[in-house]
């Protein structure tokens, strides 16, 4: 798990940062992991039912979900990310689908 955190408000715009994160920048994605993973994290294990818990855990749903908005953003499916409002709510979305 990642021990250095960036408060989300300080954290790359989420326009800028995908942009980044589609040309490569590693340190783009590491801003992003520091910014939402915690939050994916939390959300993810207050939804999880507690008869899944033995078989998957909420930092394997965050961690999935992260690594598929990842996937998205090299593949160009996200080209309408402009602020960190509607980056989490793409999460959220991908943290549901996954």
């Amino acid at each position: 798990m990642v021990t250095s955190r960036l408060n989300c408000s300080s954290a790359l715009s989420a326009e800028p940062a995908s942009n980044r994160l589609e040309a490569g920048d590693d340190l783009a994605a590491a801003r992003l992991w520091n910014a939402y993973f915690d939050r994916l994290v939390h959300l993810a294990h207050g939804r999880l039912q507690a008869k899944y818990q033995k078989v998957v855990d909420a930092e394997d749903i965050a961690l999935s979900a992260f690594h598929s908005f990842c996937r998205g953003v090299e593949n160009k499916k996200f080209p309408a990310l402009s602020d960190s409002h509607g980056l989490w709510r793409l999460l959220v979305s991908i943290k549901e689908k996954d």
